[in-house]
């Protein structure tokens, strides 16, 4: 969704990966952040944005076609080729990052390292910045909505195992809710957003939280 930007081009840029036999796209729309050259350019009328929504249909039906399969909102692979690294943070399970600023998460609390680089050296190891103790309602929210971005959805049986309650009735109101607006599949052994509900993810997120259990 570049500036002057059209679907003719995003087109052309798939072929070109496609033709490099590249095996995984990560496609996201462009978001103008307020108060940058951009952002003020388009308030001028000097920066033409194009139907962000025309190229999100064109990237996911050309992306098909081309042999990509999604697999979350904003990821699409050839067979066998999908981000193990990042469905890790998707299925809310534990992670160790390194290095100035980095984050890691041991299930119960995330931690973030020093931000610069000496305070990181002076610390290390197991010396943090900030640690956060995710609480069980903002850690079942979180699982939620992490969940939900893959395709695949979320397996009502790990929510249990891991919580010890049942994901229909902790966000009855909210699963009914958005099944309602077309946005989710509510199944008896998972939740998955529909391709509809894949375009709002976001709106969808904040209806589990906050969330008062």
């Amino acid at each position: 969704g570049l500036p002057g930007q059209s679907v003719a081009d995003l087109r052309h840029d798939i072929d070109i990966a496609a033709d490099m036999d590249v095996q995984h796209i990560s496609c996201y729309a462009l978001t103008v952040e307020e108060g940058t050259a951009l952002d003020k350019m388009v308030e001028r009328g000097e920066a033409l944005l194009p139907d962000q929504d025309a190229f999100y249909d064109e990237a996911v039906d050309y992306l098909a076609q081309k042999g990509f399969k999604r697999y979350e909102i904003s990821n699409y692979a050839k067979a066998g080729c999908e981000c193990a690294h990042n469905r890790i943070y998707w299925q809310y399970r534990a992670y160790t990052g390194f290095g100035a600023a980095a984050c890691s998460f041991d299930g119960t609390d995330r931690h973030t390292n020093a931000f610069d680089i000496d305070g990181y050296i002076k610390n290390s190891p197991g010396v943090f910045r900030q640690t956060e103790h995710i609480g069980k309602a903002t850690a079942m929210a979180e699982f939620v909505f992490m969940g939900l971005r893959m395709v695949e959805g979320i397996e009502s049986a790990r929510f249990k195992e891991r919580f010890g309650v049942d994901i229909y009735t902790v966000y009855d109101r909210q699963l009914a809710d958005n099944q309602d607006q077309g946005w989710l599949v509510v199944e008896k052994d998972r939740v998955r957003l529909t391709p509809q509900g894949m375009k709002v993810g976001n709106k969808i997120f904040l209806t589990f939280l906050p969330l008062i259990y």
